[in-house]
């Protein structure tokens, strides 16, 4: 996982996002380890309470990559 995990932090940096995971074992309020940030305003795009799960993180991927290809192929 860790391999695939350092795949797709570099993919999200080239969209211009950061890839954050909790630190933490065990958080409260949280059901995810993860949190997707915009690089250039650090704004919190997705999982703000690091509420995201990995399949969470691949489905913005896929849903940002049809995003994308959606807007050029107009």
């Amino acid at each position: 996982m860790l391999e695939q995990e350092t795949r797709i932090k570099k993919q999200l940096e080239k969209q211009g996002y950061i890839l954050c995971k909790t630190k933490m074992q065990q958080v409260i309020d949280s059901v995810g380890s993860y949190m997707i940030v915009d690089a250039a305003t650090l704004a919190i795009v997705a999982g703000p309470r690091f509420d995201l799960t990995w399949d969470d993180v691949m489905d913005y991927i896929v849903c940002k990559q049809q995003c994308f290809d959606y807007a050029f192929l107009r």
